[in-house]
């Protein structure tokens, strides 16, 4: 039986060792140069059609958003001009978007079909950023709100406007509840209006 050293044996230290090693790093070099360059054009390319494509997706869109924004810019362009002072300005602008963003919010919730749409509007006007509504449901002559509110005040506060706004003749309190799982929301309610 023969036996085979696969063990490789050490060279003595020599100038001619050295010299494979350092052909290896200068080949390394030319490699390196000649990648960077590609490299970096390549990177180019790749920004230069991701910024075409952005603006080729900027180009299609949508009419309607087309329209809309022709609207918001009319209705802006009123507000500026029948107001010389910026602050009004602001301020009109903040109260419109308030309503808008109520009124969108009356409208994304699961409602019945029977409430009716000045109702609604009726209780959108008075909900203020301290409530928010989750659902509504009108049964016959009463109407049952469901939301929640930062603390009770902010509760007596809307059922106080929505008496003396002549939405409900009368509003009470069904059911409240102490919840920590909406934020700064820490009361969950639940009140009856009667038309």
């Amino acid at each position: 039986m023969k036996r085979f050293n696969l063990m490789p044996k050490e060279a003595p230290y020599s100038s001619e060792a050295s010299a494979p090693n350092y052909r290896a790093k200068s080949h390394d070099m030319e490699l390196l140069i000649i990648a960077l360059p590609v490299i970096f054009s390549i990177a180019v390319v790749y920004f230069l059609h991701t910024q075409s494509s952005s603006e080729m997706d900027k180009a299609v869109v949508n009419p309607a958003q087309i329209e809309k924004l022709n609207v918001l810019k009319q209705e802006y362009q009123i507000l500026v001009a029948g107001s010389g002072d910026k602050a009004d300005v602001g301020k009109l602008i903040e109260e419109r978007n308030r309503l808008k963003n109520n009124l969108d919010a009356l409208r994304s919730l699961n409602l019945v079909k029977s409430v009716p749409l000045d109702l609604l509007i009726a209780i959108g006007k008075n909900i203020s950023d301290k409530l928010a509504l989750t659902a509504i449901e009108k049964k016959e002559g009463t109407v049952s709100l469901e939301g929640i509110a930062r603390d009770n005040k902010s509760l007596a506060d809307f059922m106080d406007l929505l008496v003396a706004q002549n939405v409900f003749r009368n509003v009470s309190v069904k059911s409240t509840e102490y919840s920590d799982q909406f934020g700064p929301y820490k009361q969950k309610f639940t009140i009856v209006g009667i038309l």
